[in-house]
C-alpha cells in the first residue's frame, strides 16, 4: 500500500497541475460545471485504480461513477475520451457462472457497459423529426465486416466462443461507432472531442515525460496487484525506456498523442493565451518523444501536413508553415542533440534497424499464406509463422491490414479499408462544402479527414486500434450534420442534433 500511495502521489503532483492550467483554456469554451465533474471524476478514477487491491474493488467504485456523470454530462462521447487511459486496460477474466469461461471485464469494456450502451439505447430511442437515423453505406460495411469475422470462425470454434466473440464485437466496436457515428452530429459535440482527446494527451503527456526521466513506470503495478502483470511493458530502444503512462503500451501511447497533436492543430486556435499554445504543444511533443515509438512520430508527422494543406484558406498559409518546421527540425538536427536523434528516426537510425527488417520479412512470409485463403482466411496461420517467433516468444503481428487479411481474408479487409476510405471521403466532403462558407467547421472536417488518414497508416506499422472506429464515426456524424441541415431548417430544430441524456448542452 505504501508503493501504491508513493505512485499515486506522483501523478497527482505530474496531473493536477494541468488541470489547473487546462481549466483555465477550457471552461470559456464550456460550462464550468461540466469541466469539474469530469475533472473530479477523472481523479477519483485515478484514485480508485491505485489503491484498489483489485479490479472489482474498483469496478465497485468506477461503474457508479461513470453511470453518475454520463447521465449528467452534455456529451458522453467527449466524456468517454477524456477518461479512456484513466488507469490501464488490464483485462481481468469474469468469474465463471453456468459456463466454464465468460468474458474478459477491463476498464475500456465497463466504460463501454455503463456509458456508451445506455448512450446508444438512448440514442435508438430517441426519434428526431427531420433527422434521418436508418443505416447507410459506412454501417453496411462494418457490420458486413463483423459478420464475416464471426462466421468464418464458426467452422472452427464451439457455439459458446461464437457467441462470445459475438458479444465482445458489439461492446468493442459496433457501439463504439454507434455513438460516435449518432451522437456526435453537431459542431459542439465534434469540437467537445477534440478537446478531450487533447486534454487526454496533455495528462498522459506529463506522466510520460517523468516516466522517460527517471526511468519508472509509475502505472504498471496496477495490472501487477489486479493479478494480470503486464509482461511487455519494460521496453527499451537502445539504453532508453520507453514510456507509457496508464496506455499499457508505448505504441498506444505515441498513437494517442500522434493524434492529441494533430487535435492541438485545431483546438488551439480558440484559445487567445499564446503562451498557453507553445506550453500544451511542448508538453504534447515530449511526451510523444518519451515514448520512442517511430510509427507514431511519422503518424503524428503525417497527420501535420495533412492539416495544414488542407488549410481552408489556401495553399499558401499551408506552404509557409510546411516551410517553417522543415527549417526547425533542420536547426534541431544541426545541434549537438542531432546525432542522437538521428539514431532514434525509423529507416535511417542505428537504433533498433532490426524492427523494420522484421516487419519486411512479416510481409514477405504473409503474402502466400494470404493468397493460399484469399477469402476465407485461415483461423490457424500462426502456425506457419513460427520462424517470426521474437526472444520475447510472442509472433508480433504489426501490420493491422495483414492480420485481417490473415485470419479473416480480402474480403475482410475490403470491408474494413472501405469503411475507413468513406469515412475520410465523408469528411472531405464537408471540407470542401464549408470551406468558403463555414471555415470553422472546414477546419473541423480537415482535423478529423487527417485523423483517419494518419490513423490508417499507422495500422500499417502496428495495428488496429479500436479508436480508429470512433475517429471514422466522427466523421460519419460530421457529413451527416451537413446533410441533415435542409431537415433541420424546415422543421426549425435546434442547431445541436446531439441531447444530453439529463443535462444541458454545450
Amino acid at each position: 500500500m505504501n508503493q501504491a500511495l508513493k505512485e499515486l502521489i506522483v501523478v497527482l503532483l505530474l496531473t493536477v497541475p494541468v488541470w489547473v492550467m487546462a481549466r483555465r483554456l477550457y471552461v470559456p469554451l464550456m460550462p464550468a460545471d461540466v469541466f469539474d465533474r469530469r475533472r473530479n471524476v477523472w481523479l477519483a478514477l485515478t484514485v480508485a485504480g491505485f489503491l484498489a487491491p483489485s479490479f472489482w474493488l474498483y469496478a465497485l467504485v468506477a461503474a457508479p461513477l461513470m453511470i453518475w456523470a454520463g447521465r449528467r454530462d452534455p456529451n458522453p462521447a467527449g466524456f468517454y475520451l477524456l477518461i479512456f487511459y484513466a488507469v490501464p486496460n488490464a483485462a481481468v477474466p469474469i468469474p465463471p457462472v453456468l459456463v466454464n469461461q465468460l468474458f474478459d471485464l477491463s476498464h475500456l469494456r465497463l466504460l463501454s457497459l455503463v456509458l456508451l450502451v445506455p448512450a446508444a439505447w438512448h440514442l435508438v430511442r430517441r426519434q428526431r423529426s427531420g433527422i434521418r437515423q436508418g443505416m447507410d453505406a459506412m454501417d453496411l460495411m462494418l457490420l458486413a465486416m463483423a459478420t464475416l469475422m464471426i462466421v468464418l470462425f464458426v467452422p472452427f470454434e464451439s457455439a459458446t466462443n461464437s457467441l462470445r466473440r459475438l458479444f465482445l464485437l458489439c461492446i468493442d466496436t459496433l457501439v463504439l461507432y454507434y455513438v460516435f457515428s449518432r451522437a456526435c452530429r453537431s459542431p459542439a459535440a465534434i469540437r467537445d472531442c477534440l478537446s478531450a482527446w487533447v486534454l487526454a494527451g496533455m495528462l498522459l503527456a506529463a506522466v510520460a515525460i517523468f516516466e522517460s526521466a527517471r526511468s519508472w513506470l509509475v502505472y504498471v503495478p496496477i495490472a501487477d496487484r489486479w493479478g494480470v502483470p503486464n509482461s511487455f511493458a519494460w521496453l527499451l530502444r537502445g539504453d532508453r525506456l520507453r514510456a507509457q503512462a496508464s496506455t499499457g503500451h508505448a505504441l498506444a501511447l505515441g498513437y494517442w498523442l500522434a493524434i492529441a497533436w494533430g487535435f492541438f492543430l485545431l483546438v488551439h486556435r480558440a484559445w487567445p493565451q499564446r503562451w498557453a499554445r507553445y506550453a500544451v504543444g511542448a508538453l504534447l511533443l515530449g511526451g510523444l518523444a518519451a515514448s520512442l515509438s517511430r510509427g507514431p512520430w511519422l503518424t503524428a508527422a503525417l497527420m501535420t501536413v495533412l492539416f495544414l494543406l488542407l488549410n481552408p484558406k489556401g495553399i499558401g498559409p499551408a506552404v509557409k508553415a510546411i516551410a517553417g518546421l522543415v527549417v526547425v527540425c533542420g536547426l534541431v538536427l544541426l545541434s549537438p542533440l542531432g546525432n542522437r536523434i538521428i539514431d532514434y528516426l525509423p529507416f535511417i537510425g542505428t537504433v533498433d534497424s532490426g524492427n523494420v527488417d522484421y516487419r519486411q520479412q512479416l510481409f514477405d512470409m504473409a503474402w502466400p499464406l494470404i493468397l493460399q485463403n484469399p477469402w476465407g482466411g485461415n483461423p490457424d496461420v500462426m502456425l506457419n509463422l513460427e520462424s517470426l517467433r521474437q526472444g520475447q516468444g510472442i509472433i508480433d503481428l504489426v501490420n493491422g491490414y495483414i492480420f485481417v487479411a490473415l485470419f479473416y481474408g480480402l474480403g475482410a479487409l475490403a470491408l474494413f479499408v472501405g469503411f475507413m476510405s468513406v469515412s475520410v471521403l465523408r469528411a472531405l466532403s464537408v471540407w470542401a462544402q464549408c470551406k468558403r462558407a463555414d471555415i470553422e467547421w472546414a477546419y473541423v472536417a480537415a482535423a478529423l479527414a487527417s485523423a483517419v488518414l494518419s490513423t490508417m497508416f499507422y495500422i500499417a506499422t502496428a495495428g488496429i486500434d479500436h479508436t480508429a472506429y470512433l475517429l471514422a464515426g466522427m466523421c460519419a456524424g460530421c457529413w451527416s450534420h451537413l446533410r441533415d441541415a435542409p431537415a433541420r431548417a424546415d422543421r426549425a430544430v435546434h442547431a445541436s442534433s446531439f441531447e444530453p441524456l439529463t443535462a444541458r448542452p454545450l
